[in-house]
Parts: C-alpha cells; structure tokens; sequence
C-alpha cells in the first residue's frame, strides 16, 4: 500500500506462506540498529497488507522515532513433485534517505485503502400496508305482498207457504159474516239468515281493513320513512364529504405554508451566512501568504511539499494516497480561512484546519475537479476511522484539471460552512475539534495526483 514519505520510517517487505497468512505467525526480526522485535501477523493478511510498528524506526534530529514499516508477500505455492513447498524469504530492510521535513500521509476513506495497526487487521468495508377491507354487502330487500280478502254468501233461501184445506160449506141456514184475515208471522229461519248476512258483511269489512287498508297505509308510512332516511343519509354523506375535501384542503394549505416557512427560513440562513462570510473577507486578513516561497509560517517542505515557479506543490508519483503539508507556525480556533486551489493531475485538492499534524487529526475539506466536494473529520492516521460530515456536488466548482478555485471554510464554535469561489455551498456543526493548523492537500484516488497553491490568507472571527 502506498503511504506518505516519511524519511524517520523503516520499509520492510515480510514473506510469509499461504498457512502462515490463513493461520497467522509471529517472526523475530533484526533490526539495523541491532534491535530484535518479535512481530504478530494476524490471521487473514493479504498480500500487499502494511503492519506499522510504531517507535522501531530511525531517530530524527528533533528526538521523533519513526515506524517500522513491513509490507505483507504471500508465496505461491511450488507444484512439481507431489509435495507442496512454501518459500519463506526473510524479511529485507531498506534504510530511507536522510532527514528532510516531515511530509505526513493519511490514507483516503474511499473504497479501495485499507491500513493495518500492529496486531489489527482492518477491511474495507465503508460507509412496508394492510389490504383495505371490503364494504359490507347491501342489506337484503324485501318484498311485502297483500292480504286478499275473499267471502262468500249463503245459498238463496227458499220461503213455501202454508196450504190450506177445501173451503167449509155451511149447513143450509142463513149465511155467516167471513171472518177478518191474521198477519203472517215472520219466519224464524228468515231472521237467522238476515243475522248470518249482516254479521259477515261486519266480518268482511273489518278483514278488509285489517288485511288491505292498514298493510297498504303502513307500507305508505315506511315508504316515506325511508326516502326520508335515504334523503337524510344523503344529505349527512355529503356533508361529510364536504368536511373531508374542507379537511384535505385545509392540510394542504398547512403543507404549503410550512414548507414555504422552512423555504424561506432556509434562505435567510443562506443569505446570513453568506453575507457575514462576506463581510470578514471584506476587512483585512490576519494572515496573508502568496505560498511563492517559504516565510516564518514555516510550511512543510521536501520532496512531495516544495515551492516551484511562484507556487506552492504537492506532488508524488504514488497512487491511493492522500498527502498534506501543514503551516507548523500557525494555530486558529474561529476563523475563515481561504487559499487559491488548480488541480494540475489527479483527482483532488482541498484543504486541512484546526489541525493536529503530529497526530493525524485534522478537518479535511476536498473538492474534486469533477465538481465534487466532501468534508471529514480525521481523528488518527487510520482512514477507516475517518467520519464524513457532509458531501456534495456545486455548481461553483470550475471542473477539469488546471482551472483556479478559491475554496474556503468558515469555523465558528461548532458551526462549520463551506464556500467554493466566495459562494456559501454547505454547512455542519461537529465538535470533534476546535483549533489547530492550516494546510493544504493531494488525493490522486488511483492517479499520482500533483496540485498547486497560491494566496492563503486567514481571518479571525
């Protein structure tokens, strides 16, 4: 893997066998100043895998101990004979070149980099509704049918009257007077057949009543209760409708006005920030560096940090690889700090603030010439570690290689914005860290990147 030059750093390549890589191992090593460390490989290592061991390498003039760095190789197997032969070639050193200032590496978050502590082996692993139920069915109808009245009459009735005998012949003598006629009486079957009619024809009517009127008036009744009802039903359905579209109406107005409230909240949060940005970049800067050549802020310098044709570089022929080169006299806890950015090869540039170099930790605002921009927060050398505290694209960004960017970061307290060409693009708020250096960055992904660097300035706030 490729990592940052450091000239304090021993490099080592360790040749260990497939068992010894799926298993893990542990090796005694001479070291050039006759030292013996015992190393711990940890199961699963890869070829190409780095276990850095901190304080094993070369002293540097300020008293700082470099690392031993050893480089994982796998050996293949050897076929031929019958029997599997592992190569186990001892582990080889190289002595770096003599002490230049300190160019420090971090590697990226992105997939792809992986880096190992001693005895840790870290991998790159980065960062439903119910059915509606049916309406019941309608009620049954029903069908109501009339009573018919049937009656019947008596058979006719039949009267004979009374026969009488011969007429009586009186003797030979003076005739009699004729004896004056009786009424007939009424027969008694009659009345009982006139009692029999009118007490049907009071039966009849009555069944009649009961059986076709009444039935005929209380269906009459219902009928009428029910086109009431059905009216009634009607009128509260649309009643409730209109309260449900009233309902519906009056959310979406709620809707529309909240989010118009948040819209314009929003904005004025913009033009705040952008207008205090402004201002302070209006007044004059506490510091004040066209990075043309060194001066007493005391910027790394070396093979991959150096100053060239009124510029300042950040260049290596590596690849993966994220590079920083940090002003070592400077220290800024609410500020805005802004610097002039081309990206010559590579992917990124960007820059670092409130900076602990010495320790990796640092804020690191990249903007890629793709118009790409993410910021993180570094808290060691461990890319894995790393946290992304916002990402993006913007429009302000001038993409491809060799266009001027002025990029910029106003840190306040917790409150951190970001700005590409003196416009406000994003905002977060972390408390990780609070003051520190300044620097500048290279991150050429799976490209040896090389940028440049004019005008860093720095207000306080």
């Amino acid at each position: 893997m490729a990592a940052g030059q450091d000239n304090s750093n021993l490099h080592a390549t360790l040749a260990i066998s497939q068992e010894e890589a799926w298993a893990g191992t542990s090796r005694v090593l001479s070291l050039p100043n006759g030292r013996t460390v015992t190393v711990v490989v940890p199961a699963g290592v890869r070829t190409g895998q780095e276990i850095r061991l901190e304080g094993l390498g070369l002293a540097r003039p300020d008293g700082y101990m470099g690392a031993l760095l050893l480089t994982i190789t796998i050996l293949a197997a050897q076929h031929g004979t019958g029997n599997t032969q592992i190569e186990d070639a001892m582990p080889t050193m190289s002595t770096p070149s003599p002490f230049t200032p300190t160019v420090r590496a971090v590697p990226p978050s992105y997939p792809g980099i992986s880096t190992s502590q001693p005895g840790i082996s870290s991998n790159e692993t980065y960062t439903p509704s119910a059915p509606m139920t049916p309406p019941p069915p309608p009620p049954p109808m029903y069908n109501e049918q009339g009573a018919t009245l049937q009656a019947s009459s008596s058979s006719p009735y039949a009267q004979t009257q009374p026969q009488y005998g011969q007429p009586y012949t009186q003797p030979p003598l003076a005739p009699a007077p004729a004896p004056a006629p009786r009424p007939k009486p009424r027969s008694r079957l009659a009345t009982i057949v006139l009692l029999v009619v009118a007490l049907l024809i009071i039966v009849g009517g009555i069944s009649l009543y009961t059986s076709v009127y009444l039935p005929l008036q209380q269906q009459a009744q219902a009928t009428a209760v029910a086109i009431a009802h059905v009216t009634g039903t009607a009128s509260a359905q649309a009643n409730a409708t209109s309260q449900a579209l009233a309902t519906q109406q009056a959310f979406i107005n709620a809707t529309a006005t909240t989010q118009a409230q948040l819209s314009q909240q929003a904005t004025a949060t913009v033009t705040a920030r952008q207008t205090s940005y402004t201002q302070t970049i209006s007044s004059n800067p506490t510091l004040s560096d066209s990075l043309s050549t060194a001066d007493t802020y005391n910027w790394d310098t070396g093979s991959n940090c150096f100053y060239n044709g009124g510029a300042y570089h950040i260049k290596t022929s590596q690849t993966n690889i994220v590079l920083y080169c940090a002003a070592q006299n400077t220290n800024f806890s609410n500020f805005v700090y802004r610097v002039q950015m081309t990206i010559v090869s590579g992917t990124y540039g960007g820059l670092i603030f409130r900076a602990d170099s010495q320790n990796s930790r640092f804020y690191l605002f990249r903007v890629g010439q793709d118009g790409s921009y993410t910021l993180y927060s570094y808290v060691d050398s461990t890319g894995g570690h790393a946290k992304t505290l916002t990402s993006g694209t913007a429009s302000s960004i001038h993409t491809g290689y060799n266009q001027s960017n002025q990029i910029a970061v106003q840190a306040s307290g917790n409150e951190i914005d970001l700005y590409i060409n003196d416009t406000y693009i994003d905002s977060v708020s972390d408390a990780t860290l609070q003051s520190g250096q300044i620097g500048v960055i290279a991150d050429g992904n799976s490209t040896a990147p090389e940028v440049t660097y004019n005008n860093a300035q720095v207000w306080k706030i």
